[in-house]
């Protein structure tokens, strides 16, 4: 009986197989130019902004690189990358869906889109790649590992998803190309990713960029789809083409020589070893041996080196002790006088030295700041969500601390004290809030955590004054 019932199947699923691919062929999308929507078909949900080459054909197989933005901002990602996939001829699908939030759910909306894009399109399953962005980043690679068919993984800002069940040793199928910001509060994590992917013998790149919590530029970008078009190239999956090399190698070289410029030297080493490991076979390979052992043996290299790990273990100290007082706060409930001081003091320090003239503590003091501020924001969502108001407060204080000039930090600690009862502290930041620029006046009539301050005369006041 069981082995009849697999036979109908079989049978239904060859009559509706040719109806299904009729249903995507009569679909004729434009090519060349960003789309913003595209629905996937039998899944009313989901749909995702796409990027087809100019000189698409069916008949013809092309390289996919699926991407995924924390925010869902398919248009605004896809033309990050357009670029790119204009110079490699890629077809680029970014979800319209998938956003920061519970992964399982992510998981499922990201293969909602590739399922669609594989069945639409004619895809050269030897290059099909991952990238993403901040919580899009952790979902690139864990979507990666979950599927064999997927060959590498752009990330961005950020490193592996947050659960035990995903770690570099299951990425053995994958390259991986990783970029961050020298400011960005995930800089340690991805220095740490580094290690732990050559300790563990994953083929990989790590670019730092200025910059801070953010999408790299379309430049470095299209230098990440370049590298992993080259790593196609040396393991035997598409034709090399010296245009090409010649014109990346010159490329990575470029990376190096201006991190020796800034004597960033501990940079610069990486990027030469790289050069040495991606083009071992080139007739330039003694060349750039010789530039990577000349770094090596120089004092300079030797002191960044030193000075490098010295900051790196300051930094991991600072991070555990902000953590600390993180968890304070949800454990004591609300700041005393004193937290709220030393909070301050903290913020005081980092921002000192983010304007001081030593460029390595400005910029791990930027990080820190960064994460303080991030981590604030998050953890007093949550906790408002969670409908547990009190430790909201103190997490709100602290973004305040951080962003004072900011009208968004005064406004969400104002509803989080208007929920938690405290009616006069709820107006007097309320206050700070319109002081700083906030005069969406419809919006603070509206918003159900001053429902029981509607009638207090210093809200009508206040009210009244924002014009």
């Amino acid at each position: 009986m069981a082995l009849i019932f697999k036979y109908l199947i079989s049978c239904i699923l060859l009559v509706f197989q040719p109806c299904l691919k009729a249903q995507y062929d009569k679909i004729n999308l434009p090519k060349g130019i960003i789309i913003d929507t595209v629905l996937c078909l039998g899944k009313s949900a989901g749909s995702y902004s796409l990027f087809l080459p100019e000189n698409y054909k069916v008949s013809i197989k092309w390289p996919l690189l699926l991407i995924f933005d924390p925010a869902a901002r398919g248009r605004f990602t896809i033309e990050k990358f357009a670029p790119a996939g204009k110079k490699f001829g890629y077809i680029l699908a970014c979800s319209n869906n998938v956003r920061n939030g519970n992964f399982s759910r992510m998981l499922d909306d990201a293969s909602i889109m590739y399922d669609d894009v594989v069945k639409r399109f004619t895809i050269d399953d030897r290059r099909i790649f991952t990238a993403g962005f901040s919580g899009g980043s952790r979902l690139a690679v864990g979507f990666a590992i979950n599927n064999k068919e997927i060959s590498g993984v752009i990330g961005c800002g950020a490193g592996m998803p947050n659960s035990k069940y995903y770690g570099p040793a299951q990425m053995s199928h994958l390259v991986y190309f990783g970029i961050v910001g020298n400011k960005d509060m995930n800089f340690v994590e991805m220095n740490d990713l580094s290690r732990l992917l050559d300790d563990t013998g994953i083929l990989s790149y790590f670019l730092v960029f200025n910059g801070g919590h953010e999408w790299p530029s379309t430049r470095n970008l299209e230098f990440a789809l370049g590298w992993v078009e080259l790593q196609m190239m040396n393991r035997g999956v598409i034709d090399k083409r010296d245009d090409f090399l010649n014109d990346f190698m010159l490329q990575m070289i470029t990376h190096a020589k201006e991190s020796e410029v800034v004597s960033d030297f501990v940079s610069s080493r990486k990027y030469y070893a790289y050069l040495a490991r991606d083009f071992h076979d080139s007739p330039d390979l003694p060349h750039i041996l010789t530039s990577l052992e000349k770094i090596e043996k120089s004092n300079s290299y030797r002191k960044s080196l030193k000075e490098s790990e010295k900051n790196y273990r300051q930094e991991l100290e600072k991070r555990e002790i902000f953590q600390k007082a993180f968890t304070d706060i949800a454990i004591n409930q609300e700041l005393t006088d004193s937290v709220i001081s030393w909070w301050k003091n903290e913020i005081h320090s980092l921002n000192f030295k983010i304007r001081g003239k030593r460029n390595s503590d400005s910029l791990m003091a930027y990080r820190l700041l960064n994460m303080i501020t991030i981590a604030s924001i998050e953890y007093g969502m949550n906790f408002v969500s969670a409908g547990n108001y009190k430790p909201a407060t103190g997490f709100f204080n602290v973004w305040t601390i951080c962003e004072p000039e900011k009208k968004n930090s005064w406004y969400n600690l104002a509803r989080a004290y208007a929920f938690d009862e405290q009616n006069d502290k709820a107006i007097i930041v309320l206050e700070k809030a319109v002081r700083n620029g906030f005069n969406n006046k419809e919006l603070i009539s509206n918003d159900l955590a001053f429902k029981f301050i509607l009638t207090d005369k210093r809200f009508i006041k206040l009210m009244m004054s924002i014009k």
